[in-house]
């Protein structure tokens, strides 16, 4: 019924807790596909002990270097369920996550199937609702579901999702020309996979332990990734003008907006915090076309988080020493607080 694809690199810390969150579960009628994406660790030799363990459950491919996205396209190419579930190496499967999935898919039979995740490893605690509903299954309408993705990070990932096959094949082989990003590419996947759906189901229960392992955002700045970021955005600001006009609704192209410039903001704190100079960042984002669209030309009445907000009108005037310097300040406040908070 149900394959599921783990995309793995470098993941010999976590990957051995993931495959065993998932042979525990308490649902028979499952494969899983891991892709192991040219790792240079231990991960080869987890791998393949899992498989020779378990080679009723696990088939197991070794690539070359390739990123995310080509690794988790490889895995559906070879996943033989009628459903697939894409899990990331470092993350784990509540035990009855595939019980509630299969219960879930026979009742309702979704193109595309969303539950909650949990920060938390015992899953004592749900993370943010991806929908407010009364019922713990309910049907989604798709334009609920494209107004969340073009407004809020909720519905970026592959993960805590689960696609009928032949409804996604299409939709993740054009994908293809997008091989060599390495950046935003779950966000790329997410929205061709949505598009290609028509009907849509919510399990309001956290399934899905995500482990926030530490980003790189303040240590490190590759101006390919920003471009590649940029470029994302501007599709998905394509994407959410079509679904705008066909289903009338100004809040999906305007949350779209919104979401730009949670981006422009990475990209001028990453920028502030690791480049000597910052000009070429700065002006590769202010002559963006999805910055035009979003800032300059966008919605009058965006709600934009304040420092998102002073950082793209400082950039939109070209105050470039102002914007490096405020935005330095920004991060260390966002991290006082996260220290002290917790959020």
């Amino acid at each position: 019924m149900l394959s599921i694809v783990i995309p793995a690199y470098n993941a010999q810390n976590y990957l051995s807790d993931c495959l065993n969150s998932i042979l525990m579960q308490d649902f028979e009628d499952y494969q899983v596909v891991i892709v192991d994406d040219g790792s240079i660790d231990d991960t080869p030799r987890i791998c393949g002990a899992f498989e020779s363990s378990h080679s009723e459950k696990i088939i197991y491919f070794r690539q070359e270097n390739k990123g995310p996205l080509l690794a988790r396209l490889r895995g559906l190419d070879e996943a033989s369920g009628r459903y697939v579930a894409f899990v990331d190496s470092d993350d784990m499967l509540h035990h009855f996550s595939l019980l509630q999935v299969a219960d879930a898919l026979g009742r309702l039979m979704p193109d595309m199937l969303m539950f909650d995740m949990s920060q938390h490893k015992s899953f004592d605690k749900s993370g943010p609702r991806l929908f407010d509903v009364d019922y713990e299954l309910s049907v989604i309408e798709k334009e609920q579901v494209v107004t969340k993705l073009y407004s809020t990070h909720l519905l970026n990932s592959p993960f805590c999702k689960v696609f009928k096959k032949d409804i996604v094949n299409d939709a993740a082989s054009s994908l293809s020309r997008f091989a060599y990003y390495s950046s935003s590419e779950d966000y790329l996947m997410v929205m061709a996979l949505i598009d290609a759906c028509t009907t849509f189901a919510y399990l309001r229960s956290p399934l899905y332990y995500y482990r926030n392992t530490p980003g790189s955002l303040s240590r490190s700045f590759a101006l390919e990734k920003a471009e590649q970021s940029l470029a994302v955005r501007n599709i998905a600001l394509n994407n959410a003008s079509k679904w705008a006009a066909k289903f009338g609704s100004e809040d999906i192209y305007r949350g779209a907006c919104v979401d730009a410039c949670a981006t422009f903001s990475g990209i001028i704190e990453s920028a502030a915090l690791n480049c000597e100079d910052t000009s070429e960042v700065f002006n590769l984002v202010r002559k963006s076309d999805c910055f035009n669209r979003s800032v300059i030309e966008g919605p009058r009445d965006m709600v934009v988080r304040i420092d998102r907000l002073v950082e793209c009108e400082l950039l939109k005037q070209n105050h470039f020493l102002l914007l490096k310097m405020l935005s330095k300040i920004f991060f260390v406040a966002k991290q006082i607080k996260k220290n002290l908070f917790g959020a």
